[in-house]
C-alpha cells in the first residue's frame, strides 16, 4: 500500500470544508481527512491518500502519481482550500479569520 500525505490550515470549519468537498463533484475514495481545530478559529486539515494497487500496472501508475503527481495534489488541494474559503467568507477570506496559511508537507 503507497500512500500521499499533506495538509494545509484553513480559515473554515471542518463542516464548511467538507460541504466545500462536496460541491468538487463526488467520489473521493480513498482519500482520508483530518482536522485539528486551533485556537485562533483555524482549522488544521490533514490529508492521506491512500491506494493499493492490485495489478503491476497499478502500482506503476500509483509510482508515478507519488512522485510526480504529487505536487499536482497539493497545489490542487490548495486551490481548493482557497475556494471554500471564499464560498464561506467572500471573496477576501483574511477578512474572517486571517489568510490561509502555507502548505504542510
Amino acid at each position: 500500500m503507497t500512500t500521499i500525505h499533506f495538509g494545509q490550515t484553513a480559515s473554515v470549519t471542518p463542516e464548511q470544508f467538507i460541504a466545500g468537498l462536496a460541491d468538487f463533484g463526488p467520489g473521493h475514495a480513498g482519500y482520508t481527512y483530518t482536522f485539528t481545530r486551533g485556537a485562533d478559529g483555524r482549522t488544521d486539515v490533514d490529508v492521506l491518500v491512500t491506494r493499493e494497487g492490485k495489478s503491476l500496472e497499478d502500482r506503476v501508475l500509483w509510482l508515478v502519481l507519488w512522485t510526480i503527481g504529487r505536487r499536482f495534489l497539493v497545489h490542487e488541494f490548495g486551490n481548493a482550500v482557497r475556494a471554500i474559503e471564499v464560498r464561506s467568507y467572500g471573496a477576501n477570506p483574511a477578512i474572517a479569520d486571517g489568510p490561509t496559511m502555507g502548505l504542510v508537507c
